[in-house]
């Protein structure tokens, strides 16, 4: 997690200091509930089972809806860190 928050400039446009210390340590709880799983190949369901989890340990709707947001800002963190293929451009005959 250190990794993604000091390399992530995204991160730093979350807002204000409390917010992403509580979106880094939302996608801790990601990775502790996902264990030895790879966060980037996480599928839906196994999400939702995830934030069932949360619910069930009493977490409220409105810390669950904070922690989804966060996980999407880490998926898109992900997705924008992920190398891009070129696409070869071809003359026009």
């Amino acid at each position: 997690m250190r990794r993604i928050s000091r390399r992530s400039t995204r991160i730093s446009r979350l807002g204000p200091a409390h917010t992403r210390a509580a979106y880094l340590r939302d996608a801790a709880v990601l990775a502790t509930l996902a264990g030895a799983s790879d966060l980037a190949h996480l599928r839906a369901q196994e999400l939702r089972r995830f934030l069932a989890t949360l619910h069930g340990r009493g977490l409220s709707g409105r810390s669950l809806a904070r922690m989804l947001s966060s996980w999407r800002a880490l998926y898109r963190l992900l997705q924008d860190q992920r190398p891009r293929r070129r696409r070869k451009i071809r003359a026009r005959d």
